[in-house]
């Protein structure tokens, strides 16, 4: 064997090593706790997102050292890439909570700039999945002064692609920011999402909480507004994107996705059977819609915030839309701030993307 090919062999296991940590994440042990919570990891949740083979894992090498000079830190606390979701390219980041709790370090920073920015360059549908500490206290000085960090560019990236973030554990800090330039945000019953956790607010505040007092998913989906829709679990965060996206465009520009000719689930004159003659009887305009929209594509938009007036997405003979109707069963489809407030997201959504408005009005005033 030539002293090249020694060289290169030891430089080949090497690469093998570091492969396989990037693999095993956090470890056998972390691993085995993120499932006794009930979570799945980073990679598995990539795989439940994309399409069946279809994941193209970018730095998976990447990492910082551990204090003590021991091995590096595997993909520190993120994961992600390109693949396909209903067929089509999208760019995924997930933070990795069996690594030092998904926190961001210099690496991981690093690797969640060139992922969005990526999505950017190439125009490309962008997923991230949130379930970490935030900034790490030991970053110190050893971050990029600079260079745009990925906040920077989610803000570039609005309006450009769809962007969608899935809330899967404890999200904390800075990468909890991130999700709030989403244009669709999914948020999984028992996580949290919340700009300090309980110890900073003690610590800066001497006031004592909980995680769920300070971000739970009721909270965030019933009265801030932060998120448009909850999870009963995480495969079901999963196909909420899907759908989401299987109405959007590529990007912004791109024609719509139509799927088909499609049929509505009954005869016109069906909506006689649902809207009382009366104008002092309510009705359930969800019904209305579902009369009138394909089968089985609504999908209802922050459902559980500004109820008196319904935002969804749907399909009417193949064709995606943006649906916004007053929902007389609510205040009897009065526009309250909240409900002006989602409207006015999903509209400004829908102008970007390009998808058709359809208003089912029944308004009795502001």
């Amino acid at each position: 064997m030539s002293d090249h090919r020694e060289q290169w062999q030891k430089l080949l296991e090497q690469l093998d090593q570091r492969q396989s940590l990037a693999e095993a994440m956090g470890g056998e042990e972390k691993v085995a706790r993120q499932h006794e919570r009930g979570r799945l990891t980073a990679r598995e949740r990539i795989s439940r997102l994309f399409d069946a083979d279809s994941f193209n894992e970018i730095g998976a090498l990447a990492g910082g050292n551990h204090p003590g000079g021991m091995s590096p830190l595997a993909g520190d606390g993120v994961v992600g890439g390109t693949g396909r979701v209903n067929g089509r390219t999208a760019v995924a980041l997930a933070e990795d909570f069996t690594v030092k709790g998904g926190s961001i370090g210099h690496a991981n920073a690093a690797k969640r700039a060139r992922l969005v920015r990526l999505a950017q360059e190439q125009l490309l549908p962008l997923v991230i999945i949130l379930d970490g500490a935030g900034e790490r206290a030991s970053n110190g000085e050893e971050r990029y002064p600079s260079a745009p960090n990925d906040l920077q560019l989610l803000a570039d990236l609005q309006g450009r692609v769809p962007v969608v973030a899935l809330v899967l554990g404890a999200s904390a800090g800075h990468g909890a920011l991130t999700g709030m330039f989403a244009d669709f945000i999914v948020m999984l019953d028992g996580a949290c999402l919340f700009t300090a956790g309980p110890p900073l607010v003690q610590a800066a505040l001497g006031v004592q909480s909980t995680p769920e007092e300070l971000g739970s998913a009721h909270m965030h989906a019933t009265q801030s507004g932060v998120v448009h829709n909850r999870s009963a679990s995480e495969q079901e965060a999963f196909e909420l994107a899907r759908r989401y996206l299987s109405m959007m465009p590529q990007r912004a520009g791109d024609p719509c996705p139509v799927f088909g000719s499609g049929e509505p689930p009954g005869p016109p004159d069906h909506l006689l059977d649902l809207i009382p003659p009366s104008g002092a009887e309510t009705y359930d305009m969800c019904r209305v819609i579902t009369a009138l929209v394909d089968r089985d594509t609504l999908l209802e938009l922050q459902p559980d915030y500004g109820e008196s007036l319904i935002c969804a997405l749907a399909r009417f003979a193949g064709r995606p839309c943006m649906i916004v109707a007053n929902q007389p069963a609510k205040l009897a489809g009065a526009i309250t701030h909240d409900a002006a407030e989602k409207a006015a997201h999903f509209i400004t959504v829908a102008t970007a993307f390009g998808l058709p408005l359809v208003s089912l009005i029944d308004n009795p005033g502001v």
